[in-house]
Order: structure tokens, then sequence, then C-alpha cells
């Protein structure tokens, strides 16, 4: 640990050195209380120093156990279940992506309304593939708002970028192409960081993109929730209909690739 002498800032407290120190002057303390001294001495300088000590050393051996068992019964508490859309009520629970339950979708194509099957996945909330991502809402640049679950049924993809990321500024117009020619069951949704430096709005219509655009809040809450960092962009996520992430990446983007993913998520 690289500890230079009693009292170091790099002390653990593991106490090993009183074991070794051959005046027996160490001793473990908690605040005013001797938790742990050599036979040989007594810090405490009171008769009932070596009971003070067993009995508050059984209660920090306690306390330890109880933050333990605290923490092993919160991390394995399980998920909630994912919420199915346009229903009040979660489906099963699952581990994966693999049960689904089913539900119609009517979706009218001229004159006549066609039945279309839509899964709904069951999923557990996350952002590994094979997760269902977490809905969310967000505010756009032009007044308007995304909601992730309106676009169930369709492919999602949603890109994390920056005015100020080269790379980022390059591929934009690769994603605006693919929704032009996909826009029946394609939702986008492109996400700049929390700290912009250049005014986005004007920035996009230099550049003559017309994706729907949110500013991520202060406290990166859409990055965050995507598994994506504002200092690793750009950053892209494609879901498919059932709302599963395919693919969740840190990156640039390439027009074939969107189209492999878009094919894969069908």
């Amino acid at each position: 640990m690289d500890v230079r002498r009693v009292g170091d800032h790099e002390c653990i407290n593991c106490a090993k050195c009183m074991g070794v120190c051959r005046q027996n002057a160490l001793s473990l303390r908690c605040g005013s209380h001797t938790l742990l001294a050599p036979e040989a001495c007594c810090a405490d300088d009171k008769p009932d120093s070596a009971q003070k000590r067993a009995k508050y050393g059984k209660i920090a051996w306690a306390t330890a156990l109880a933050v333990l068992c605290i923490a092993l019964i919160w991390f394995n508490m399980p998920e909630p279940a994912a919420t199915a859309p346009n229903a009040g009520s979660a489906g099963p629970a699952s581990t994966s992506g693999a049960t689904v339950a089913e539900s119609t979708a009517i979706s009218e194509s001229g004159e006549n309304a066609e039945k279309t099957e839509v899964a709904v996945s069951s999923a557990r909330i996350g952002t590994e593939v094979g997760d269902q991502l977490a809905d969310f809402s967000a505010e756009l640049i032009d007044g308007s708002s995304f909601h992730l679950s309106d676009h169930r049924g369709k492919v999602v993809i949603i890109n994390m970028w920056a005015t100020y990321c080269g790379p980022c500024v390059q591929e934009l117009p690769f994603f605006q192409e693919f929704l032009r020619e996909h826009s029946q069951d394609t939702a986008m949704l492109i996400v700049h960081a929390s700290d912009p430096i250049d005014d986005v709005p004007e920035f996009l219509a230099k550049k003559e993109i017309t994706l729907p655009c949110a500013v991520d809040s202060l406290d990166d809450y859409i990055y965050t929730l995507c598994g994506a960092s504002p200092s690793l962009l750009p950053h892209t996520i494609v879901l498919n209909r059932r709302g599963e992430i395919i693919y969740n990446h840190t990156g640039s983007m390439t027009k074939a690739l969107l189209e492999e993913l878009y094919e894969k998520a069908q």
C-alpha cells in the first residue's frame, strides 16, 4: 500500500503493522475506543479495556455483516418486468428476449386495413445486446417530443453526437439519407451531448440536417440510460421492432452498416 509511516493516508487499517512492532506501540482505534491492541500494552489504560475491545470488536463485526447482507439483497433484487406498450400491466419477467407476448397492431394501407403481428418483448431492461432499452421521453430542439414507446413496431436508431466531434458530423448525412429511404418503418433520434459549444439548431440548419434532435440534460440522462458516454463519440444504438437492443457501440457509422443492422432488426 506504499505506507511509509503510521497515519499515512494510504493506510487501509489492516493492522498488520501491530504484529511486527517491537515496541508494542500501535493499536487500532475507532474514535475514543480501542478495537485492537497488543497484549503487552493497554492503550485505554483502564482495567476493563480488554472487555471493551472484545465488545466493540463484536459490534464492528456485526455491523459489517449487516451491511454485507443488505448489499447482497439490494444488488440481487429482481428488476421490474418490461411494460408492454399501450397496456396497463407488465409482461412476465424474463432475462432474455426469447419469450414474447404477441399483440396485434392495425396499419392502414390505402383503403384496406391490414393486420400485422407485432411481438412485444419481455426481455429485461438494460443496455446490453438482447436487453430491452428503458422507455424515455426527450424534448426536441424544434419544440416537439420523442417518446420511445410510441415507436414500438419500428426499427429505432439512436445516435449520440456533438458538433465538436468530427466523425459525428461526417456521418449525419448517412443517417438522414437512410431515414429518408426507410421512413415508413424506422424511427430515428440524434442526441447531442449536454455541453454544446455551438448553437445546435443553427449548426444543423447550416448542414441541412433535418433529423429529430434533442440535447441531453446536464446530468446526461439519455446518455446514461443508453449506456453511452459524452466523452466517447459517436455512439449508436439500434433497436429491433420489439424494442430490444441489437447494436450498442461506440464508433463511426457507414451507410452499409446501417443497412445491415436494419435487416438484422426485422
